[in-house]
């Protein structure tokens, strides 16, 4: 029973003490970086960049995607598109898409993944700076001027991850997840910019610097969540992440249980895969921020551990 005591303590103050950690930490980064943040200077001389959507059976979202990034104010870009396999009518709708945008188009008869179809890309890239976006994501027009600006500001830099927002809001778990990337996961960037390490990029939206990207030898194809893979790697290379909350982006959610589900506990599993692949490498950094972001995760996984533990126990401890 004392156990259980100790587990039920942890299991409600480790959030109360990581909520008042990332709000400090949020605070902090308001006032300090975000609220200094000037307007953009659309003369200013930036250098391209290149668009790379992977696309596997979006036949449904790839169009408004194409065309958002295609008329994009930026004035130097490219777009390259992935067909990464389809079982849908996406490479048709591409296809048809060619003969109204310009840009080059990638058509893989099997799937083999987003990390490869991200390779890929990225190999035939013509400029210096790689901005990933998902086939169901619509840009704000400002964003790409607000991360590559940050490539000016900030030296040895290796990504700038945006500010996703929903696009679907009309269900109860479209809502719910609304307040939690406007919110949580926005404050949680905020603190762990103070702190120096970003756990993960956003694949949904980031902008990156080829050089950071053959450093590190690009996406892991062989790992659940390339995004996290890939940010680790970068820290370890001695690369910054930035975030840019003033760079948005409109994305699809999950709208069932089942798909949310799902969805977790594919980022949770990737979490896991880079704490288990990167944990020597972390500790021989030496570097204090970094372990706290190594031990922020594995603290979590155990917390999370613990609510199933707590929960089978409680089922067999105290029957109807």
């Amino acid at each position: 029973m004392q156990i259980i005591y100790h587990l039920s303590s942890f299991l409600l103050y480790y959030p109360l003490v990581m909520s008042v950690f990332w709000l400090i930490g949020a605070l902090f980064y308001y006032f300090l970086i975000e609220r200094k943040q000037t307007a953009i200077d659309y003369n200013k001389q930036r250098e391209g960049i290149t668009f790379i959507v992977s696309c596997f059976n979006e036949a449904e979202t790839i169009t408004a995607t194409v065309t958002n990034i295609s008329k994009l104010s930026y004035p130097q870009k490219e777009l390259i598109v992935i067909n990464d396999g389809s079982q849908d009518d996406t490479a048709d709708v591409l296809l048809k898409l060619k003969e109204l945008y310009s840009f080059q188009f990638i058509d893989l008869k099997q799937n083999q993944g987003k990390a490869n179809a991200l390779n890929l890309a990225a190999k035939k890239a013509r400029y210096n700076y790689i901005m990933c976006v998902d086939a169901d994501t619509i840009i704000n027009d400002l964003a790409p001027y607000y991360m590559i600006d940050n490539f000016y500001t900030y030296e040895n830099l290796g990504a700038v991850t945006g500010s996703p927002r929903i696009q679907n809001k009309k269900s109860l778990l479209g809502k719910i997840q609304t307040v939690e990337f406007a919110s949580i996961i926005g404050g949680i960037k905020r603190a762990q910019s103070m702190n120096g390490y970003i756990n993960t990029i956003s694949g949904v939206f980031t902008l990156l610097s080829k050089k950071a990207l053959e450093d590190c030898q690009y996406w892991d194809i062989d790992m659940v969540t390339e995004d996290i893979a890939l940010s680790w790697k970068m820290h370890l290379h001695n690369y910054v992440i930035a975030y840019e909350p003033h760079a948005l982006c409109w994305m699809i959610v999950p709208e069932t249980l089942r798909g949310l589900l799902k969805q977790r506990i594919r980022w949770a599993q990737g979490n896991q895969e880079v704490l288990i692949r990167d944990f020597r490498k972390v500790f021989k950094k030496k570097s204090l921020p970094f372990w706290f972001l190594f031990l922020e995760q594995l603290v979590s996984i155990v917390w999370v551990t613990s609510i199933v533990f707590t929960l089978i126990y409680s089922s067999f401890a105290y029957p109807k």
